[in-house]
């Protein structure tokens, strides 16, 4: 089915259809207008999923309010709904997903801090009979280059793409070139204000959602200057397999380098099974 899909969209119309999308005025185009668009690209897409390891830590950071420290688990989990206002890296408004970074330091590095900051990060794992099933988007090449543990370096993510369509060097091309544009949209960096260069990315993150079983997509973390790993994951695919491990809160002392703080802090004692955290 896969080969049969991708068989019908010519290499050309691939190419037309990226560089339309691309030349696209992001500020003119609603979601559901990319979407239109995009669906013709990404419906005969084949990527290979990954399963986040159940020993494997995720890392979602937050802002105090000067030094009041966070009691409960709720305070860190993915927002409501109704305080959504702007589009984010694969939200639109509106829309609660769980953001995390597979590394600590980077979940700090994604708030942007400032020195004084003080940011309670909140570690969490996935439970042993089941966790989350994400579609990787320039990860296989993190894990390569980097180490990045998100993703497991066993799988030849290549050659399991090319079985799947049958070692047709046509289509795999093809669907290498839909990868590409995916894959570069969320890895642009969107600068404060631009708000309406989110929407490319929002409109593809609606499309691989709506793809089946998938809970999750994986893409570089612009923060750490494409060197590690983020996640976007749906609500109801954290509450059912993630469960929180472990708190602590640091104040930013010093930056060391252009993406780089020493912080210090505190770990708290403990996190309840109602979701209070001890300090």
């Amino acid at each position: 089915m896969m080969q049969a899909r991708l068989s019908k969209r010519s290499l050309r119309f691939i190419k037309r259809r990226i560089e339309f999308l691309k030349n696209t005025d992001l500020k003119k185009a609603s979601i559901e207008y990319l979407k239109e668009y995009l669906f013709d690209l990404l419906e005969p897409y084949t990527s290979a999923t990954i399963s986040v390891g159940d020993n494997t830590s995720v890392f979602r950071a937050r802002k105090n309010n000067g030094n009041a420290l966070f009691e409960s688990v709720n305070e860190l989990w993915y927002p409501p709904r109704s305080i959504i206002k702007q589009y984010g890296r694969a939200n639109n408004i509106g829309q609660t997903l769980f953001y995390c970074a597979a590394d600590e330091a980077i979940a700090i590095l994604e708030l942007r801090p400032a020195i004084n900051d003080i940011i309670t990060i909140l570690e969490c794992k996935f439970t042993s009979s089941k966790t989350p099933i994400l579609i990787p988007l320039g990860i296989y090449e993190l894990t390569k280059e980097y180490g990045v543990k998100i993703a497991c370096p066993s799988i030849d993510h290549e050659c399991e793409i090319k079985s799947w369509l049958n070692n047709n060097e046509s289509n795999y091309k093809k669907n290498s070139l839909i990868g590409k544009f995916i894959t570069d949209e969320f890895k642009k960096v969107i600068n404060q204000g631009n708000d309406d260069e989110y929407k490319m990315i929002v409109a593809i993150s609606e499309l691989l959602f709506s793809f089946e079983g998938i809970d999750g997509i994986t893409y570089p973390s612009i923060a750490s200057g494409l060197i590690n790993a983020n996640l976007a994951l749906l609500p109801q695919a954290v509450d059912s397999m993630c469960k929180p491990v472990a708190c602590q809160v640091v104040k930013v002392i010093e930056q060391t380098g252009d993406s780089t703080f020493k912080v210090a802090g505190q770990k708290a004692k403990a996190i309840e099974s109602s979701g209070r955290i001890e300090w």
